[in-house]
């Protein structure tokens, strides 16, 4: 009776879990600079655009007409307003799908865990198993001296057969 397939299976899992919990990272890592980005991309926009709105309301008070100024002032002043709430929605997007990836991740290692438990009761199992077929032999070695002893068992789908003396 040899565990090494059991044990290389269970090394399998583990480090495909590994894997997992990697990808994972690695996607909410890029999820957070792309938002990023586009964070600072929308607040360069604004910021240009206020700069631009300031270095016009300059020229004009150099100018002569002032109706025009006010007039084109609200206008701008209406365009800043609007790409300002454009950048609120955007930040509130950007934390749903934050909240959202979260929730995948623990939802995935709630999984992990469940799986884990899963192996250990699994693992539970093929010990008893081995420690009654253990007993058994010695049982039947016991009750049949003299002669040696061959025993068979079905564990996990495999037949195992030994021979005690």
């Amino acid at each position: 009776m040899s565990g090494c397939s059991h044990d290389e299976t269970e090394k399998t899992q583990l480090l495909d879990e590994l894997v997992a919990i990697v990808d994972d990272q690695r996607a909410i890592k890029e999820e957070r600079q792309m938002a990023s980005s586009a964070v600072k991309e929308k607040a360069l926009t604004a910021t240009a655009l206020i700069r631009d709105v300031a270095m016009q309301r300059a020229s004009k008070r150099k100018s002569v007409d002032g109706d025009d100024d006010v007039t084109t002032s609200n206008k701008e002043m209406a365009l800043i307003v609007v790409q300002q709430a454009e950048i609120d929605l955007e930040k509130q997007r950007l934390e749903y799908k934050k909240l959202k990836l979260q929730a995948g991740v623990n939802e995935q290692a709630l999984a992990r865990k469940e799986r884990a438990e899963m192996r250990e009761i699994e693992l539970k199992r093929h010990t008893d198993l081995c420690r009654n077929l253990r007993l058994r032999a010695t049982y039947q070695h016991k009750h049949n001296i003299g002669g040696a002893v061959e025993s068979r068992a079905m564990l996990g789908g495999v037949l195992i057969s030994w021979r005690q003396n």
